[in-house]
């Protein structure tokens, strides 16, 4: 069954209009869920008031991290996903020419009056109903919803350059990456790379990464190359000639509920609170030692992706910390070293057991709680919304570079 569609898809309606290359540079970041519940909660009989509310508060957001990434201007964004087509062990660059999610028919709300309330997946802009049912539509579900057929969305994938992210990957030891091609040899398919659900869209062109299928019950385990390659991956972004936006789409812990389909776990709002922590802090004890060991209760679709975008954020916090100090004739923290080997490596997260390497996360409490101290390049996290109307949990968190040149968008 599935239940997710991504309001990563409402937050990227504003990203249809971007500019010519300038100030090129990873210029944001985004954590963002891809539950239905949220996508348009006012008009959804599902809910009671509690999840309403709850619900509400994530919709808000998503609509206010769209705004923050419309002001970014990117031309490519990186997602990473957890739930795309995936290889068994390997991390997949999709390498289509275009990739597409579809929309489902929606059902009709209490009363027949065939308006939206949700769905497997959301469409672009303009869709609209037929009739009379178009009144029935709020301006969300006017713009990211059709009751009545299937609808799908391509968007543009930037392929050379994920085969140039793949080969660098593999030139810096990272062999359990790959590529993955449907109906056509890569970048020459003819048929878009299918998306589990309609989750992108806007002008910009897409760098997409699927994480492995064995993350389902290694997750742990596996962050540490996550987030080694999160630091390799921001290298190579750094380095390209456009601007960079990287998006991060996945929920929180999906245990909060007895009834729901993974059954309740203490460490569900452990976890989620310590997400919220981090997004706020960037504090890798928050993120590597806290959610990790909640991890195995927890159940989060979303951890890699968060260790991943933690790996890229501190690998630019370090070198700008290192570019002020060798300013200032003196030398910076050499942090980034010793990301690599402060995740837990070895436990499984189960509940009361310590993950391999907590105690020298404790013990460097590396970035202080100011993330950088406002340094130009170093990186700002805001936690817009955390809540979990439903069995799992959302979270919306935008990341700023700081010292960057605004640029309107025309």
């Amino acid at each position: 069954m599935n239940t997710c569609t991504p309001l990563l898809a409402l937050a990227l309606l504003g990203l249809a209009s971007v500019l010519p290359p300038t100030d090129a540079t990873i210029v944001a970041g985004a954590l963002l869920p891809h539950g239905d519940i949220a996508l348009d909660p006012a008009r959804d009989p599902a809910l009671n008031s509690t999840q309403r509310r709850q619900a509400t508060e994530l919709h808000a957001a998503a609509l206010q991290a769209g705004k923050f990434l419309q002001d970014a201007s990117p031309e490519l964004i990186f997602l990473a996903t957890p739930h795309g087509v995936a290889d068994l062990e390997r991390h997949a660059f999709f390498l289509n020419p275009t990739a597409a999610g579809c929309l489902d028919p929606l059902p009709a709300l209490p009363g027949g009056s065939g308006s939206a309330t949700g769905a497997t997946a959301a469409t672009a802009a303009g869709a609209g109903a037929e009739g009379s049912a178009e009144a029935q539509l709020s301006p969300a579900q006017q713009q990211l919803g059709h009751p009545g057929r299937r609808r799908c969305t391509d968007v543009s994938v930037a392929v050379g350059t994920s085969v140039m992210l793949l080969k660098f990957l593999r030139d810096r030891t990272f062999q359990q990456t790959t590529g993955l091609s449907g109906f056509g040899p890569p970048g020459e398919a003819a048929a878009p790379f299918p998306l589990g659900w309609d989750e992108l869209r806007g002008s910009a062109r897409f760098l997409l990464l699927s994480f492995p299928s064995r993350r389902y019950n290694e997750s742990v385990q596996m962050a540490p190359e996550v987030l080694d390659m999160g630091m390799a991956l921001w290298d190579a972004l750094e380095a390209l000639p456009q601007r960079v936006a990287v998006l991060v789409s996945g929920d929180l812990a999906h245990t909060h509920d007895p009834a729901g389909p993974y059954g309740f776990s203490k460490d569900a709002a452990p976890f989620d609170a310590a997400v919220g922590r981090w997004a706020d802090s960037l504090r890798a004890d928050e993120l590597l030692g806290e959610a990790a060991r909640r991890q195995h209760g927890a159940k989060s679709c979303g951890f890699l992706g968060m260790v991943m975008l933690h790996g890229m954020l501190h690998r630019g916090m370090a070198a700008a910390l290192d570019g002020a100090a060798a300013a200032l004739g003196s030398s910076a923290r050499g942090a980034e070293g010793q990301l690599s080997t402060s995740v837990a490596r070895a436990g499984t997260g189960a509940p009361g057991q310590q993950a391999a390497g907590q105690r020298s996360l404790q013990e460097q409490q590396w970035p202080p709680a100011d993330a950088g101290g406002g340094v130009p390049g170093t990186w700002r996290g805001r936690l817009l919304a955390l809540q979990h109307p439903t069995y799992y949990g959302m979270a919306v968190a935008t990341f700023e570079r700081l010292g960057l040149q605004a640029v309107a968008v025309q």
